[in-house]
């Protein structure tokens, strides 16, 4: 089974502007598919669903065990459970908040983010086990998977002229993750 949040489809892409010329590759040329994996079943989805909660912007938890929280941000709930695993795809404030991390993290959390936001976390003071991981790296904790991918955003760019533009933000600090088994 993956599990793959922050996902945009590619009818997203073109559909917010131009399509990209051909000249403009989307991904960059290391870019690999990766492999087949097994799916849900439709059996599955209805228990999957119901313990992912939203937590606001793109931030949520997938109740197990184990907890795993994706980007926690921007929640006022006083009861939130602890996590067994965090997984952090960037620095941006709202994708990362040292105040609530600190609130769900505990000294055996494993959180799996960039390099960038391990030395924050270092930083910020936030309790817990850092890997960090690099795209097409993976890790394992306990029985989940952990596959960090390349990730972009579709945004408008400045031009040189000072015209916004439509284009592919690339940030190598970005990544999304893959939760391939496990949960």
């Amino acid at each position: 089974m993956v599990l793959l949040l922050s996902v945009v489809p590619s009818s997203a892409l073109t559909s917010c502007g131009p399509s990209p010329s051909s000249t403009t590759p989307l991904l960059p040329s290391t870019a690999t598919p990766l492999p087949p994996v097994p799916t849900l079943s439709v059996m599955e989805l209805p228990d999957l669903l119901a313990r992912l909660h939203w937590l606001g912007n793109a931030s949520f938890r997938l109740d197990g065990p184990p907890t795993i929280y994706f980007d926690p941000v921007g929640t006022s709930r006083n009861e939130l459970p602890q996590a067994d695993i965090i997984l952090i795809s960037h620095s941006h404030g709202d994708n990362y908040s040292p105040t609530l991390l600190k609130r769900i993290s505990k000294p055996d959390t494993v959180i799996v983010t960039s390099q960038v936001v391990a030395t924050l976390l270092s930083q910020d003071g936030v309790p817990g086990q850092v890997r960090v991981l690099r795209p097409a790296e993976r890790t394992a904790v306990g029985a989940v998977e952990i596959e960090a991918t390349e990730a972009y955003k579709y945004q408008q760019i400045l031009s040189p002229e000072g015209i916004r533009e439509p284009g592919i933000h690339r940030d190598t600090a970005w990544k999304a993750h893959l939760l391939r088994r496990g949960y």
